[in-house]
């Protein structure tokens, strides 16, 4: 799941944990701005997920892709 951690009405961590909820082995990247609120590391792990920081290029998302399936 590639999921924005900003967003209208439901952020991002608030979609993950409904989602996950049914799904617990589907990995999670986390996209944000350098601005927005943080992760913690103990969510990150909890949820087997990544921060991967706006803005980022292709190749960023595909290393990041790669390393979650890899997991």
């Amino acid at each position: 799941m590639i999921v924005d951690l900003v967003m209208a009405g439901m952020g991002g961590r608030d979609i993950c944990d409904r989602y996950r909820s049914d799904h617990l082995e589907v990995p999670v990247i986390f996209c944000a701005e350098a601005a927005a609120p943080m992760v913690d590391e103990d969510y990150l792990k909890y949820v087997n997920g990544r921060l991967l920081r706006i803005p980022y290029s292709r190749r960023q998302l595909m290393l990041a892709v790669r390393a979650m399936l890899s997991r």
